[in-house]
Formats: C-alpha cells, structure tokens, sequence
C-alpha cells in the first residue's frame, strides 16, 4: 500500500510540472515529446545566476587569474566549491577526490624598474603605456647612450634603412609599417616587427624603440595587455613608443612624423640621422614556471563506460599590471564561458536524467599563454579521446551584437552540426556557423587537432574587440540576453547529444499526451526509471 501511495504522489509529481511551449516541427509525436524536454530543460538554465558568477570572478580577489598567480589558485578554489556544491565527481587526477589537475605555465611579469628617457631639454620620462610600453619578448636589463633614428628599419637588396649608419651599441628608433613603394613579396613581409628587431640587433643596437604609428596617447592599443609568446629575442631591449612621444624627439632636430615619411616616400630612398641627445632604457621583465590547474568535475554515466560529452571553457585571464596596478577583469574573457558551464552544470543536476556517457565539465587555465591547460588535458584526459562524443567550448559569449558564433564544420562533425542546427531551430536562436573558428585560438583547438568532434561558440561586434584584453573588459559589458541564448544552445546540444533518460520531467503537450502513438508507447520510453525506482510496470 505504501508503495502504491509513492507511486501515484510521483506520478502527481511529475504531471505537475507546467508544460513548455508546443513544438511545431514535422517530426514524429514521440520526437516532439523528445525535443520538448530539451526545450524545457534549457529553459531552466538562468542567465542570471551566470551574471552572479561573472561578478564573483572579476573581483579583485582574484587579480585578474593571470595562470599561475595567487588570484588564479584561489579562482580555482573557487570553482572547486562550486562544483562540489553541485555534487559533481571530482576528477581524481591528481589525487582521491581532487578536481584538479596540475600543470606548469610560464610566467612572465613586467615589474619595475621600467622605463624610457629622453635626455633633452627638458629631460623627458615618456610615461608608462600612453607613451612607452616594453615588448614581452625584449631582454631585462638598462641601457643609456645616443641615438639613431634608422627610417623604418627595414633592409633589402633594394632599399637599406642602415646603409651607411652606424648603430653598433646604440639605441635605434625605428617607424612602424613600411614605406608605400616597397611592394610585399611572397613569405616577405617589410612590416614585421619582429624582422626590424633583427636587422636592429644584427647591426649591433642595444635596445630598439619602435613608433607606433597606428597608436597614440588615446589609442586601445596602449591599454592592451601582451599575451606571452615563449619565442624570445636575446640580447636586445626593445620597446614602442607612441607618436606624441616620438615627436618630442623629433621635434628637436625641426622634424616630424609626417615630414619622414614624406620625403622617404618622394625621394624613394631611406631617411636617417643620429640623436645626440641621449635616450635611457630599462626594462624589467620576469619569467618563471609556475604551477596552475585545471579544474574537473563530471556528472557519472549511470552505466560503465568510457564515453564522455564535455563542456569546456577558460577561467584564466591576463592579471594585473605590476607597474601602474590596473586590473585585466576578462569578464568577458572569459568569466563568461565559465558562468555559462558551471549553470549548465548546475541546471543538468537539478533536472532528474541519466545517461550513458558521462558529461564532463573542464574550467582551463593556461589558454592565454597558448593553450597550454587544454593542450595538457589532451595529452592526459579523464576519458580516451576516442570516445569523446563531442565538446562544446565556450570563449567570450558575454558581449557583442553577433549572432551566436558556431565554430564547427559539418564536414568534420556532421552530427554535432547536426543538433546545433536543431537546437537554433527549435528555440529559435539564429547561429551563425564558422568552419575556420575550428582553428582559431581557444580551446578547442587541440580537441579538433585529434579529430574529437567540437565546436567553439563565441560572440563578436559591438565592445568586444575594443574592450579586449584591456582592462575595460568589465562585468557591466555583459549583455544578459547573450547569456541566456548561449545557455539554451548549448544545454539542448548537449541534451540531444548524449541522449538523457528522465526521471522526473515535464508534462508533455496535449497534442501529443492524446495521441494513439504516445499513449501505445508511454510504458517503454516516458517511464523507464519509474518501474526501476518502484518496480511497477505501466501496461499498454
């Protein structure tokens, strides 16, 4: 009797909840019933407890998660208690009951002393990133002697920046960009900085202070942070300079910019002179191999297997500057792809389903130094790569006008492509899909690189790239419409990709609840864990 009572006050439960919006598709009774439970399943996800997350994460606790800091351990924490609070299983990785996995990144920190002078009259600090800022890849050290402004640096078996000048154990000005008659050649590119840093070091400079011609005082470019590139070049200090400061160089010898570059330009040929006045340069810059981790937790099959769907995002940012102690929030980049996996997570463990594959959650550190953590997964994953049924990575879906951007290709993942298709159709969310985003910089890249079937969503347009990696990429950006439609694509791929069962679930429409196919069926395919939980048998 008390069993029958169970049984009925579930079945009262189950019906009681409200019913989501018919789906008007040509598909059969049964497929309608399906895709509704996915509609409604991610209907439940809320953009607004993501918000909440992205708040938590660009605090300044955290210090902006630069991989391997202090603010990027306790960020792990972090997300360590939430997964624990959502009762997923931890990884294991690294010990019994971790969900961490450890590895190591570089670390490398403009600190000071770093400067740049120009010892006119008046003496002249250039100020730090408005209108001087140190290349990542230029050696630490400190330098002081005159100068040589050598044109655009450029050498040619035509045209010769350093013909006749002497730069041997000086610092050389160089302008950015090349003049308009040298014509480009295959693999040749005239511009590349990192050529005019050679030809510079090649002919014997010291340090090497490169014009920023498409950047000022007032310029983005200045507020971006580098992201750590591991080539170096040894031996020479390098740095930009802004246009107002080298005017103020050029200024002293009746020159400008503008004039340059002009009479390069008219007469063709290359337009140098020395700076008696003598320019100071030190640089500070610290590398280290620091610890970071990436953070696992996964919902477990309800049977033994080795296949795995995951749901994957980076939680590291750039930090904080060391020298004027700006942030690098990455509310956007990418607090955003977190907060969409970890409600995703959390929306999946309130709804009562099982599955057959198990659905792992990976927040990666070390993307921003060149994918390292998700590189590092790969190479030592929970679950074989070949039994991984699809990855969805979530980078930057906070901000931007876009529609969502799908980068997947349906010649290499025909089913995937698949369900996202089905997905935007069913909710009605456009998807803008984007074969080359396979291969573009986040996360997925070493998931593809293997030929595991993945897809990186992102978003792009208004204050994305304007606001990207400086310290403008801020939680009131956040647009939560954008959060939301992401969270719903994403849940109803996942849904249609590792083919749930339901314990408790939705009340179906009408329509199809009255249908002669839905009601012949309902034993076999709406209640299979009823008559395991209760041992009773629906009948036909």
């Amino acid at each position: 009797m008390k069993l029958f009572t169970v049984i009925l006050a579930t079945i009262q439960l189950v019906f009681s909840f409200p019913s989501p919006t018919p789906i008007q598709t040509n598909t059969s009774p049964l497929q309608m019933h399906r895709l509704s439970y996915y509609q409604y399943v991610s209907s439940q996800t809320s953009a607004k407890n993501a918000l909440a997350t992205i708040h938590t994460l660009c605090s300044q606790d955290f210090t902006g998660r630069q991989s391997g800091t202090v603010g990027c351990e306790h960020s792990a924490d972090w997300i360590t208690q939430y997964m624990e609070q959502l009762h997923l299983q931890p990884c294991q990785l690294e010990s019994p009951g971790s969900y961490l996995q450890n590895f190591s990144v570089p670390l490398v920190q403009i600190e000071t002393p770093t400067k740049c002078l120009y010892h006119g009259n008046p003496v002249t600090e250039f100020e730090y990133r408005n209108e001087f800022y140190p290349y990542l890849k230029s050696d630490s050290g400190f330098h002081k002697s005159e100068g040589v402004f050598a044109g655009f640096g450029i050498q040619t078996s035509d045209y010769d920046d350093y013909a006749n000048t002497d730069v041997k154990d000086k610092v050389v000005i160089v302008l950015s960009g090349q003049p308009s008659f040298l014509s480009s050649l295959p693999y040749v590119d005239h511009a590349n900085i990192q050529q005019k840093i050679a030809n510079a070091k090649k002919k014997g400079a010291k340090a090497v202070l490169i014009v920023n011609q498409n950047a000022d005082s007032t310029s983005v470019n200045w507020e971006k942070k580098e992201v750590y590139d591991p080539g170096t070049i040894l031996g020479i200090l390098i740095g930009f300079l802004s246009l107002a400061a080298a005017e103020i160089i050029f200024q002293d010898y009746s020159l400008s910019t503008d004039m340059i570059i002009n009479t390069i330009e008219s007469s063709k040929k290359p337009f140098t002179f020395t700076i008696l006045e003598s320019l100071e340069i030190e640089i500070t810059i610290s590398k280290e191999e620091e610890t970071t981790s990436n953070v696992i937790g996964f919902i477990p099959s309800q049977t033994p297997t080795l296949s795995s769907f995951l749901i994957t995002a980076h939680y590291d940012h750039l930090g904080q500057d060391s020298i004027n102690d700006a942030y690098y929030f990455g509310a956007n980049d990418n607090a955003s792809g977190v907060s969409v996996m970890l409600e995703i997570a959390r929306t999946f463990q309130d709804i009562f389903f099982t599955t057959n594959i198990h659905i792992v959650f990976i927040a990666f550190s070390g993307e921003e130094e060149g994918l390292i953590g998700s590189k590092w997964y790969v190479e030592h994953p929970l679950f074989p790569l070949d039994e991984i049924v699809g990855v969805i990575n979530l980078d930057m879906v906070g901000v931007g006008d876009s529609s969502l951007i799908a980068g997947t290709d349906d010649h290499f993942y025909p089913e995937l492509c698949d369900s996202i298709q089905e997905a935007s159709d069913t909710l009605d969310i456009p998807i803008e899909f984007t074969p080359g985003g396979l291969w573009s910089g986040s996360d997925q890249y070493y998931f593809h690189k293997n030929n595991v079937p993945c897809v990186f969503f992102w978003k792009s347009g208004t204050n994305v790239w304007e606001t990207y990696h400086t310290p403008r990429d801020i939680p009131s950006l956040i647009i939560v419409e954008n959060l939301q439609e992401t969270l719903q694509i994403c849940a109803y791929t996942t849904l249609s990709m590792i083919h749930p069962d339901f314990l408790f679930f939705p009340s179906p429409p009408l329509e199809i609840v009255h249908s002669e196919y839905y009601l012949e069926s309902i034993h076999k395919n709406d209640f299979p864990l009823l008559s395991h939980y209760f041992g009773y048998q629906f009948e036909t």
